[in-house]
Formats: structure tokens, C-alpha cells, sequence
């Protein structure tokens, strides 16, 4: 949840098959209204790039650098 509870942030997991059968797991970070209207993704992530747990940060902070192998 957000800090001020307005809004809510999850990973969504999908496991689609490729053309070629392979099958993987895409994780994208999907933000909220806190009754689930408004869905928008803000990061999708591919088979190659992975999206951990969102957490909230201030305003116009920096955002750390990550290094999560996948």
C-alpha cells in the first residue's frame, strides 16, 4: 500500500508459451486505486529482465540501483 493508502502496488505473474513452446514467467509491478480501479502497469518486465517486490519511495527521490540476476 501506498503511505498514504490511496493506492496499491502488486506484482502480476504471467506464464505465457512462446511460438516455439517455451514457457516463462513475466512479472510486471501494477499500481492501483486502493478499491483495484485504475490498473496500470509501470514497469513489464520480460523473460530476461524479472520485477521483484515494489515498495514506495518518496517524491523525487532517486531510485537505488538494483543488480537482482535473473
Amino acid at each position: 500500500w501506498s503511505p498514504d493508502g490511496k493506492r496499491i502496488a502488486f506484482v502480476r505473474t504471467l506464464e505465457p508459451s512462446s511460438p516455439d513452446g517455451e514457457i516463462g514467467e513475466i512479472n510486471s509491478i501494477v499500481v492501483a486505486h486502493a478499491d483495484g480501479s485504475g490498473e496500470r502497469t509501470v514497469v513489464r518486465g520480460t523473460r530476461r529482465l524479472s520485477v521483484g517486490a515494489p515498495a514506495w519511495r518518496p517524491r523525487r527521490a532517486p531510485l537505488p540501483p538494483s543488480r537482482t540476476p535473473c
